[in-house]
């Protein structure tokens, strides 16, 4: 997923990451006060000219499939204009449309309008892809039968919780969460993400729900290395 605010930008970030991506995803639904103020993110969606310009650039630069996240809107949700924003987006040449029926005020709290999504499916020909508050297998079954999208985006329910993705709601074991969270920091080292700020973040929400879980949590927020993190997870597995 990428984000900026001018085409020139997007091309260039595109064409970076294109070889190591199945699909890319542009990001105009990104409720960040910060990218907002930089004019990137949902502040784009008060832009319809630049959204079509974005949108055309990149894909004439790119050789696989783009798609395009969205919001409801950034203040208030007006669904002609979302309707035409979405438009906007497939006569430009997008592949897919991803659409978050919150509004960027809301952030990632308050109700889900799953009408939205609806609305805009009838007036796209592109797949519409619905997004926001899935935390279980039922909610996506339910967001599709309800509002007819093509697929759904799951994203903060599966931080710390990569087994949503699985048919079966049974609770893992401490063992079980220890070693796919090892799994885990393989990944962001092989692809140079080992960030401690941003990892200590992730084991606090992979640990969250166990016994001693508050202190666990706590200790591991203070972590300053990798090894230190597998150090309290250790100790914590003997308790």
């Amino acid at each position: 997923q990428i984000f900026g605010s001018n085409p020139e930008t997007f091309v260039k970030a595109a064409q970076l990451v294109q070889g190591q991506s199945d699909i890319i995803d542009i990001n105009m639904g990104c409720p960040d006060k910060n990218e907002i103020k930089q004019g990137a993110g949902s502040a784009l969606l008060k832009r319809p000219k630049r959204i079509g310009e974005i949108v055309s650039s990149v894909k004439k630069a790119i050789d696989v499939p783009l798609t395009v996240k969205i919001r409801s809107g950034v203040e208030v949700c007006n669904l002609e204009y979302i309707i035409k924003i979405a438009k906007i987006i497939e006569e430009n040449g997008a592949d897919a449309l991803i659409l978050h029926p919150r509004i960027a005020k809301q952030g990632g709290s308050g109700s889900v309008d799953w009408n939205v999504i609806k609305a805009v499916k009838e007036y796209l020909s592109i797949p519409v892809i619905g997004n926001g508050g899935i935390k279980t297998l039922s909610d996506a079954k339910s967001m599709m039968k309800n509002t007819g999208c093509d697929g759904v985006m799951i994203g903060t329910a599966a931080m710390g919780n990569p087994f949503i993705f699985e048919k079966t709601n049974e609770k893992k074991t401490y063992e079980e969460i220890k070693e796919t969270f090892y799994q885990y920091l393989e990944y962001a080292k092989h692809y140079e993400i080992e960030n401690i700020f941003y990892l200590r973040m992730q084991a606090q929400l992979f640990f969250k729900g166990f016994h001693s879980a508050a202190s666990l949590r706590k200790d591991l927020g203070c972590a300053s290395s990798i090894e230190e993190l597998k150090k309290l997870i250790e100790l914590n597995a003997e308790v």
